[in-house]
């Protein structure tokens, strides 16, 4: 780990991975005011030692969320937690048994309806998908089909429209996709004269977008789109 910010110079700290039989670090998540105090940690459940805390942000004024993953992976809670009491309380759960990625991309937590749900990825059905989940861990499937959702691309929620890349036929081939904002059949987006890589940069409003695309057959290209 490098530490650039106690001294004049930045310098390495080691950060030992742990052997076998030793256990892994505990971790915890506080609260402190930007006005300074004490720090509020979070009466998150379970045993910190058999429990990592991959991803938290803000929920909303006075409220966090955080993922919590048991030791083997294969078990993830979504915990929204009160910035002023402490208080936990797991509302979305699930299992797999292999594994479960704690992804630190953009696809999760994207909050919609006036914060009242937000979308999250997961391949809980044998397939990447999304999924709506309100804050009492109701979720509704959003992109039903056998694929995989490779990136959440962006949410129009003045449209009602969730914007997404995939590549349902031919893993080579990436294409813009879009499904209604409550749930749907994917519509595909990208021409299909544009056989190969197709990425998109789409403006906040949804009406424009940065577009690139590449293939075997082709020159790297970056166009603007509408």
């Amino acid at each position: 780990m490098l530490n650039t910010t106690t001294k004049l110079y930045p310098y390495t700290v080691p950060v030992e991975y742990p052997v076998v039989g030793e256990d892994p670090s505990r971790c915890r998540i506080g609260v402190v005011s930007a006005a300074g105090g004490a720090t509020k940690w979070m009466d998150v459940p379970g045993d910190a030692v058999q429990h990592y805390l991959p991803r938290m942000e803000w929920a909303g004024p006075g409220e966090l969320i955080m993922q919590q993953l048991n030791r083997r992976q294969n078990e993830s809670n979504i915990i929204l937690a009160n910035a002023t009491t402490g208080a936990a309380k797991p509302i979305f759960s699930e299992t797999d048994k292999a594994f479960i990625d704690a992804k630190d991309e953009a696809v999760g937590w994207n909050w919609v309806d006036k914060g009242r749900s937000f979308v999250w990825a997961s391949e809980k059905d044998g397939w990447n998908h999304l999924y709506s989940i309100d804050r009492a861990g109701k979720e509704k499937l959003l992109t039903p089909g056998d694929y995989d959702v490779i990136k959440l691309t962006s949410i129009d929620e003045a449209g009602g429209k969730i914007y997404f890349t995939a590549s349902p036929t031919n893993a080579t081939q990436t294409y813009l996709y879009q499904v209604p904002l409550q749930g749907g059949k994917a519509t595909r987006l990208t021409p299909a004269s544009l056989p190969g890589t197709n990425g998109y940069d789409i403006s906040p409003n949804g009406k424009i977008a940065l577009h690139t695309y590449s293939s075997s057959t082709s020159l790297p290209l970056a166009d603007v789109v509408s």
